[in-house]
């Protein structure tokens, strides 16, 4: 195993720390990432994520509690489901990193929304929900690949349901780490989609106002 340097440590910490405020208050026990055979494994019950060869014990995080028990079983049996599926495209790190931090603005204006075209079979990060698309919270995947940038990953391949209602899957097959993580979408009411592109639109005139 790799000796852990600060900078990726606070890199994981931090990255952790804001992936669990949703659930902190009520599943304390999520904030950590919990380490089995030098595999960390994290989830927030929206999006689970593990990785090898980084962590040789569990690394808990503020608010943490160990009174119960990490659902370490449910988080291996949802990410081994990503060795089985097919239909894949890719997804480079840095230029969705790069994407998303030039609109965080704009994802804000749609709640964080976010769905992905593919354009020459690769994933490209979109704004906002459209009605005939898979449809998650940005966050989840941004601070996800934080942790994947910092260990130098350079890309995943991805798979996008067909169902919207179920997860998709993102693989790291040409690293040491095998990093692997599944996101949960976003149920969106109907009334909503519709309305996220004109939010854009409207948002896009005053930016350009403002410049």
């Amino acid at each position: 195993m790799k000796k852990l340097s600060t900078k990726t440590l606070k890199k994981l910490e931090s990255v952790g720390n804001r992936l669990a405020r949703s659930t902190r208050e009520t599943r304390p026990t999520l904030a950590q990432y919990f380490v089995e055979d030098e595999t960390a494994y994290f989830t927030n019950s929206y999006m689970g994520m593990s990785f090898q060869g980084v962590l040789d014990e569990s690394l808990p995080l503020k608010g943490a509690a160990f009174s119960g028990m990490f659902p370490l079983d449910s988080v291996k049996r949802l990410i081994k489901i990503s060795a089985e599926i097919e239909n894949t495209v890719l997804l480079d790190v840095k230029e969705t990193l790069k994407s998303i931090r030039a609109d965080k603005k704009a994802y804000k204006v749609v709640d964080n929304r976010a769905h992905f075209e593919i354009r020459d079979g690769k994933a490209v990060i979109c704004k906002g929900a459209t009605f005939d698309s898979w449809i998650f919270d940005y966050r989840w995947l941004y601070e996800a690949l934080l942790v994947a940038d910092e260990l130098k990953i350079k890309e995943f391949t991805v798979s996008i349901p067909e169902n919207k209602i179920r997860p998709a899957w993102f693989m790291d097959d040409t690293s040491e780490y095998a990093f692997k993580m599944i996101i949960a979408p976003c149920r969106v009411p109907e009334k909503y989609l519709g309305l996220d592109k004109q939010r854009l639109q409207e948002f896009e005139k005053q930016e350009q106002k403002a410049a």
